[in-house]
């Protein structure tokens, strides 16, 4: 089977499990407060939300992508075998 059929599959069982969850939640709010959703928290929960998450996802990829990853608070050329030894001494 060519790989994008696997990518279509795995981007079909996402898209019903996130609608799975979404009626489900909204069934949880309304066991909770009584009463259903309004349409703005239903348009919010099915459609923007996914797509902001989604255009989070995509940028911080695009950005790693760019940029290296970097840890600006390690300085690998600090770190000495002192430095393990104090750790590993607290560990025991």
């Amino acid at each position: 089977m060519p790989q994008h059929y696997y990518l279509l599959d795995t981007l079909v069982i996402i898209i019903i499990i996130i609608i799975n969850i979404i009626f489900r939640f909204e069934d949880d709010i309304e066991y909770m407060i009584g009463s259903r959703p309004g349409w703005y928290w239903k348009i919010t929960w099915r459609y923007v939300a996914p797509i902001l998450v989604f255009g989070i996802l995509i940028a911080s990829i695009v950005n790693m992508g760019v940029k290296p990853i970097v840890y600006s608070a390690w300085h690998p050329e600090l770190v000495s075998t002192s430095t393990f030894k104090l750790l590993f001494a607290g560990l025991r």
